[in-house]
């Protein structure tokens, strides 16, 4: 038994207890006990069953995509750890530190959505009607427990190395609730799959995880773009095997990352912080240091798109030391026919007259 085995056994207990309260605030749910309310506008939540990144900011992403040319599309999110509350619209020229770094990102790359944060699911998307009459549709992100919220497309989101069917209820595990919480969703979507996934490998897992309730699974990977200076998006970098790379980088899961740009056949430096962190001068200078002490003839200081957002507030630090950092971007990339598939489920759903689910209206 490994140590990590033995302590999930002792949390167990703490899992179970967990569980059941999750259970009874569910069950309201179903019951009719919870109030809920219901818009009359397409709602696609985007979410999964456990804590951690999945790839929602990349889901999201494809979906403006593919909807902001036929609708006038917003995005819902929390806005997570960022230092005001209440429902804010995102633009421009608002700070991260306002907004949370996910919902900023998404702005700077689709500036004609309507970007919010509210804590609360239900007033944020009342007021983004109200404010914006013409707005058409809805993405809700990291919003699969909100169930406050009545969706007309739910999508649960979960990471091939770490499926929801293997895992535990916090805190022995990383699920926010039960897998049957599974059942509620109307597609799932695999995330961050190895390229050579084969399609026997394919079914065996959607298999497992459509083990509640018969909904469609697609496979997903994360393709990587070229790298481009995070203050001058024309300045490129192209990478050349035995590059020497310091990453740095606050995101749940660098793993997918590390594991391209070693692929790349390039030296890995992985300077790592906590999820969504903001960025001190200390934290900058100790970047530096770490890049200064490279031996590489071609080096370079790399990021994600989500970092180099929260790099902002430190643009003429940045700027006036010559900090030559680049970001790298990254999208969602769908296996063969499930790019076709996925996106007829989606206009499916968009294109219907009916955008509330029936059992909502019973």
């Amino acid at each position: 038994m490994t140590i990590k085995s033995f302590f999930q056994l002792l949390l167990l207990p703490l899992s179970w207890l967990y569980g059941v309260g999750v259970f009874v605030r569910n069950k309201q749910f179903d019951l009719g006990l919870r109030k809920q309310v219901a818009f009359e506008i397409p709602l696609i939540v985007v979410g999964n069953l456990s804590v951690g990144g999945t790839g929602k900011t990349p889901m999201t992403a494809y979906l403006l995509n593919r909807l902001l040319p036929v609708k006038k599309s917003g995005v819902l999110s929390r806005g997570y750890r960022r230092k005001s509350t209440g429902y804010m619209e995102v633009t421009e020229f608002t700070a991260v530190s306002e907004t949370g770094d996910e919902p900023k990102l998404i702005k700077q790359k689709f500036p004609h959505a309507v970007v919010a944060v509210s804590e609360s699911r239900a007033l944020g998307i009342a007021t983004m009607i109200h404010e914006n009459q013409e707005l058409e549709l809805v993405i809700l992100d990291d919003a699969f427990q909100h169930r406050q919220i009545v969706a007309g497309l739910s999508l649960l989101l979960t990471e091939y190395d770490n499926p929801f069917s293997g895992d535990r209820l916090l805190p022995a595990g990383r699920l926010r609730e039960p897998i049957s919480g599974s059942k509620r969703a109307d597609g799932i979507i695999v995330t961050k799959c190895p390229v050579t996934l084969t399609v026997e490998e394919r079914n065996q897992l959607a298999i497992e995880l459509a083990t509640f309730h018969p909904q469609p699974v697609f496979f997903s990977y994360l393709k990587y773009g070229e790298p481009y200076h995070i203050s001058d998006s024309a300045k490129k970098y192209l990478m050349k095997a035995g590059d020497e790379v310091l990453l740095f980088c606050g995101i749940a899961n660098p793993k997918p990352l590390v594991s391209f740009l070693e692929q790349q056949s390039v030296i890995v430096h992985l300077f790592r912080f906590r999820d969504h962190h903001n960025y001190s001068t200390q934290d900058l200078n100790s970047i530096r240091s770490g890049y200064e002490k490279l031996k590489g003839k071609r080096s370079v200081m790399l990021t994600t798109e989500k970092d180099a957002v929260r790099l902002h507030a430190h643009k003429e630090l940045i700027i006036n030391e010559q900090l030559e950092i680049y970001c790298i971007p990254v999208e969602i990339v769908f296996f063969e026919e499930d790019g076709a598939l996925f996106d007829e489920f989606i206009a499916a759903y968009v294109n219907s007259s009916v955008y509330i689910p029936q059992h909502a209206l019973s």
